[in-house]
């Protein structure tokens, strides 16, 4: 009983967390993609500044930034996601702060590459939007029996 409640509380910490959209840019969004000449657009200042670089400090350089951004960008298309740079911090914000939650609670940390690349498959299998993929694919990659979730 006690497993479904953090299962639960996962699935809706994973939603709450990510603020994943339904695949429609938003105003920021669209104002960020139109106005792209006065923010620093060059492809160095994305691969030093982004979302997908934080990911390869974080995951400490064991797969390359096309590697990261490929993946990446896959999950979000399989969620409806635009690829904006807030749609891959998003996804990349949730799955850190799943990964954080099991270990907080006594569970082995997934390896976070592996969780975004389950994401499509998930999304595909379960019929699920993207922040429930992050939380199920976590819980599959930490080993955690799905009888306790």
């Amino acid at each position: 009983m006690r497993s479904m409640v953090f299962a639960a509380g996962l699935l809706v910490a994973g939603v709450a967390l990510t603020g994943c959209s339904s695949g429609t840019a938003s105003t920021a969004d669209e104002a960020e993609s139109v106005d792209s000449s006065e923010e620093s657009s060059s492809a160095e200042a994305d691969e030093t500044e982004g979302a997908i670089h934080q990911a390869w400090v974080v995951l400490g350089g064991d797969y390359t930034y096309d590697e990261l951004k490929d993946a990446t960008d896959i999950a979000l298309m399989a969620g409806g996601e635009s690829l904006t740079e807030s749609a891959r911090r998003s996804v990349w914000d949730s799955i850190l702060s799943v990964k954080d939650g099991l270990v907080e609670k006594g569970y082995p940390g997934p390896d976070s590459m592996v969780v975004m690349q389950c994401i499509p498959d998930s999304i595909s299998s379960r019929g699920v939007a993207i922040t429930e993929a992050v939380a199920y694919c976590s819980l599959e990659t930490a080993g955690i029996p799905e009888s306790l979730w």
